[in-house]
């Protein structure tokens, strides 16, 4: 062979192995895990499948399955030093132990994989956890639709190389660096409906994807989410300098509405770019449906198209021209947001009086079954020098949730909150009732739930969310 060809062949192999790719896998290992979140009622799990699992396992497995999860602590934090703290910094061992299960081919492996992100004890309850459900799960969900799962992965692999196109321009919009070394892996699992909710979740670089089995257009929907999960990741991976960018240019906007549509931002642009502009180049026509299944998020995502439309046809980054019109575009689309509860714990510090870890994962889990939140802190004991702190000068609506030493804390709060004491002021409380405060200097929402007793916060929720809106002359809501 002459050498010319040798040296042509090996260029071309080296080409190969860097150019950007996107594998689609399939992991019952994170099939299983993805229940147990599901189960909880976690942000981007369906409630389809969570309904199915509810009727179709045994009831004493799966909640004694829940029940054991619940009380396990899986999420440790750490924070990204130097970003801004309105965007994602704090990071959870829970996104690692997802990237294990997406890449694991069995339990086993999964527990080699993430031997030393939990402590061995916690460890050992996961893998006995998963264990108890794996018959029961392979059963009614994996194994009969094991042909189907594989026919679909084989589809969505047939469809990579008109998708890898439409990445390479959302991340040039974005300005974020992906290595090509680094693939996108897309993995399946299966929600066995002909209709219902599919949901999608990013971990690193693996895209957790549901899919209904008996839906003709699945393949064809996956597209378009794929895109949507690959717009999430390159927001949060956008560089310090990006970041800390577009976090000032959002504080210089005069508007009262930029930090809602800051908040709302990286899930307005997936939707624009995913659903929107990603679905037209796709299939060559734009979505009139719905979105998003939001009315905010929808809206806005909407509002914002003609923008990404116009930058992706001259190749424009975001910058901050686009960020003034994007908070434009927020205040027409839903100009009583400022009192929305929906929008306020969007992005949400919340105070708790228990530092038990796992009583505390329990309270987001609660909250988070009633809102979708972008960013919650949560923070504790309430009455502490750092919390106190925080709920003077902390970014985003603050949550207290006052469920033992009443009295105590309240006036401590009152003493050391200037902003509340008007309301704190001589209060009379008789039962269980929700707080709510907007302070007109710093336009910060302060929302106080009195509880007898810490198992009532999923009513106090419930109770908020029915309520829909602050009122500013009626700042008492009692909880029925």
């Amino acid at each position: 062979m002459p050498r010319g060809f040798l040296i042509l062949v090996c260029f071309s192999f080296i080409q190969a192995i860097h150019s950007q790719s996107i594998e689609v896998k399939l992991s019952p290992v994170m099939g299983m895990f993805n229940l147990l979140e599901t189960l909880q009622g976690a942000t981007g799990t369906s409630p389809t499948l969570r309904k199915q699992a509810e009727d179709q396992l045994p009831g004493e497995v799966w909640q004694q399955a829940l029940q054991d999860y619940q009380n396990l602590r899986t999420e440790y934090q750490f924070i990204r030093d130097g970003y801004p703290p309105s965007r994602k910094v704090i990071l959870s061992t829970r996104k690692l132990l997802m990237l294990a299960a997406a890449h694991a081919s069995d339990l086993q492996d999964f527990q080699t994989r993430i031997t030393g992100i939990l402590p061995n004890q916690d460890m050992i309850k996961l893998i006995r956890i998963l264990k108890t459900i794996e018959p029961y799960y392979l059963k009614i969900f994996w194994d009969p639709y094991r042909t189907v799962l594989e026919n679909m992965q084989n589809e969505m692999t047939s469809r990579v190389p008109r998708i890898l196109p439409l990445f390479k321009q959302a991340k040039a919009f974005y300005q974020t660096a992906w290595p090509e070394s680094l693939p996108f892996i897309v993995n399946l699992y299966p929600i066995p409906a002909l209709e219902g909710n599919t949901a999608a979740t990013p971990y690193g670089n693996v895209l957790v994807c549901g899919f209904l089995t008996r839906h003709p257009g699945a393949a064809g929907h996956l597209e378009s989410i794929i895109v949507h999960e690959m717009c999430h990741l390159l927001y949060e991976e956008q560089s310090q300098q990006v970041q800390n960018n577009i976090d000032t240019w959002f504080a210089s906007e005069s508007s009262p509405y930029h930090s809602f549509a800051y908040s709302y931002l990286d899930e307005g642009l997936a939707t624009a770019i995913g659903n929107g502009w990603a679905e037209k180049e796709l299939h060559g026509q734009l979505d009139t449906a719905q979105w998003y299944n939001d009315p905010t998020i929808n809206g806005f995502a909407k509002a914002l198209y003609p923008m990404i439309e116009n930058y992706f046809s001259q190749n424009r980054v975001l910058d901050q021209p686009f960020v003034h019109q994007a908070v434009a575009a927020f205040a027409q689309s839903f100009p009583k947001s400022l009192f929305s509860f929906k929008n306020l714990l969007n992005e949400v510090n919340i105070y708790v009086d228990d530092e038990d870890p796992v009583a505390i994962q329990q309270v987001m889990s609660t909250i988070r079954a009633h809102f979708i939140i972008r960013n919650a802190w949560a923070v504790s004991p309430i009455t502490a020098g750092s919390s106190l702190d925080r709920l003077k000068n902390g970014l985003g609506t603050h949550l207290i949730i006052v469920d033992r030493n009443q009295p105590a804390v309240l006036t401590k709060i009152n003493q050391e909150i200037p902003a509340l004491r008007s309301m704190l002021n001589g209060l009379k409380i008789t039962g269980e009732t929700i707080l709510t405060h907007l302070d007109e200097a710093s336009g910060t929402t302060y929302i106080i739930c009195i509880l007898q007793q810490p198992d009532h916060l999923d009513r106090a929720m419930a109770q908020l969310a029915e309520h829909q809106y602050l009122d500013v002359e009626k700042p008492a809501i009692p909880i029925h």
